[in-house]
C-alpha cells in the first residue's frame, strides 16, 4: 500500500505534465495552420516612409504662341529663343493664295474697325457659346455668332487688340516674304492648326470636351513658322474624380512630364462626375511640351510618414476607418487609423504613422473582406 501511496503523486505529475504537452500541441498546430493559410493574407509593417506618388492623368497645353507662316520653308530653327524685331527668314510667297491674301487683309481692316470702336454699352460676347462649337467643329455656326451685329463690336472691344496683333503677323509676311519677329520666344517651323483657338483667353472656359481634340498623334506636324513664349505657359490636367481630394487654387502642383518634373501654380480647378479638371500655370520643363498640344503625364502626390497598405486592407464601421490586425495568438482585432490618401488610381492607402492605432510590425491582413465579422474580436 505504501507503494501504491508513494507511485500516485508521480502519476499526478505525469498525467498534469500530458495535459499541458497536449494544450501546447494545440494551441501550436492552431497557429502553424493558421498561419499558413494567413501567410501570403497578410502584411508585416515596416518603418513608414515619404513617398512621391506618380498619379497618370492627361492634359491639355495652352501656350502663347504666335503664327508667322503656314505653309512649307526652308528656314532652319533650333528652337533658341529670339528677341523683338529680329529677321528670322524670307519665305516664298509666290504661290500663296490670292483669296487667302484677301481674307488676311479684310479681317486685319476689320479687327482694326472693331479695336477702334468705343461703344461701352455693347453687351459682352458668348464665349463658351462659341468654343461649344469649335469643340463640335462647327465652324460655320462659330463664324455667323463671331459675325453678328450684336458680337462685332462685343468680339472687337474685348478681342480685337491681340486679334488684330495675331492676324496682321501672318498678313505682314505674306505681304513682304519676310518674318520678322515682333514678340519674343522661341521659333518652331511645325504648327497644328489650334493656335488661335487654344490661347490664353480660354483658360477659364477650359472643360472636359476639349480633350475631344485628343488623338494619337498630338505633336505638331503641319508646315509652318511660329513663335512660342517659353516664359508661361498652361496645363489643363484631367484626373479621375476625386483622385486628389485637397486641390485649391493657388495652391502648387507638382508633375512629371517627358523627363522632367515641374511644379505650378493652380488656377482654377472644375470637378466633374467623371474627371476633375486643374489648370496650373508653369514656367519650366517648357522643352517637353513645346510641339505638343496633348500630353501623357504623372502628377505627384507626396505623402510622408505613412504606411502603404492595399486598397482592400481598409475597412470602416461606424463611420470611422480600421485594418485587421492579427496578434501572436491568431486572434483578429480592429485597429483604428488615420487615412492620409487614398491613391484610387493604383489602388493604395496611405496610413497616418504618428495618428493610427498601428506600428511597425503589425500584421494587417490585406483583404479585410474575407473576414466574416463573428471571426473578428470585440
Amino acid at each position: 500500500m505504501r507503494k501504491r501511496n508513494g507511485i500516485l503523486p508521480n502519476a499526478k505529475e505525469h498525467l498534469g505534465l500530458v495535459i499541458l504537452i497536449v494544450f501546447v500541441s494545440l494551441f501550436l498546430i492552431k497557429n502553424v495552420f493558421f498561419n499558413k493559410n494567413l501567410n501570403n493574407d497578410r502584411m508585416v509593417l515596416e518603418n513608414p516612409k515619404t513617398y512621391d506618388l506618380n498619379l497618370s492623368s492627361k492634359a491639355l497645353v495652352i501656350k502663347d504662341e504666335y503664327l508667322y507662316y503656314i505653309g512649307k520653308n526652308n528656314i532652319e530653327v533650333d528652337n533658341s529663343k529670339v528677341g523683338v524685331d529680329k529677321e528670322i527668314g524670307e519665305v516664298d510667297v509666290s504661290k500663296v493664295d490670292q483669296n487667302f491674301k484677301d481674307y488676311l487683309a479684310e479681317k486685319v481692316q476689320a479687327l482694326q474697325e472693331q479695336e477702334d470702336n468705343k461703344d461701352s454699352k455693347v453687351k459682352n460676347i458668348d464665349l463658351e457659346d462659341v468654343l461649344k462649337h469649335i469643340r463640335d467643329k462647327d465652324f460655320s455656326k462659330t463664324f455667323d455668332i463671331l459675325s453678328s451685329d450684336q458680337n462685332k463690336t462685343a468680339f472687337g472691344k474685348k478681342y480685337s487688340s491681340d486679334k488684330l496683333f495675331r492676324y496682321s503677323l501672318l498678313n505682314d509676311t505674306i505681304n513682304s516674304g519676310k518674318i520678322v519677329s515682333k514678340n519674343s520666344g522661341v521659333v518652331l517651323n511645325k504648327i497644328d492648326g489650334l493656335e488661335n483657338v487654344y490661347d490664353f483667353s480660354v483658360i477659364d472656359s477650359i472643360d472636359e470636351k476639349d480633350f475631344n481634340f485628343d488623338n494619337a498623334n498630338n505633336i505638331s506636324n503641319i508646315d509652318g513658322i511660329k513663335i512660342v513664349d517659353n516664359l508661361k505657359y498652361y496645363l489643363c490636367i484631367r484626373v479621375k474624380a476625386e483622385t486628389l481630394e485637397d486641390i485649391d487654387v493657388d495652391k502648387s502642383i507638382k508633375v512629371n512630364v517627358g523627363n522632367s518634373v515641374a511644379t505650378g501654380i493652380i488656377k482654377r480647378v472644375k470637378k466633374g462626375s467623371e474627371y476633375d479638371l486643374i489648370v496650373a500655370q508653369f514656367s519650366s520643363a517648357f522643352n517637353e511640351i513645346a510641339d505638343k498640344r496633348f500630353i501623357d503625364l504623372n502628377v505627384i502626390k507626396t505623402v510622408s510618414s505613412s504606411f502603404e497598405l492595399p486598397l482592400t486592407a481598409l475597412t470602416s464601421k461606424d463611420g470611422e476607418d480600421y485594418v485587421l490586425v492579427v496578434d501572436s495568438f491568431g486572434n483578429i482585432k480592429r485597429a483604428k487609423v488615420n487615412v492620409k490618401f487614398i491613391d484610387k488610381i493604383n489602388s493604395k492607402v496611405y496610413i497616418d504613422s504618428k495618428n493610427s492605432s498601428v506600428g511597425i510590425f503589425s500584421n494587417i491582413l490585406k483583404d479585410a473582406s474575407k473576414v466574416k465579422e463573428g471571426a473578428i474580436l470585440k
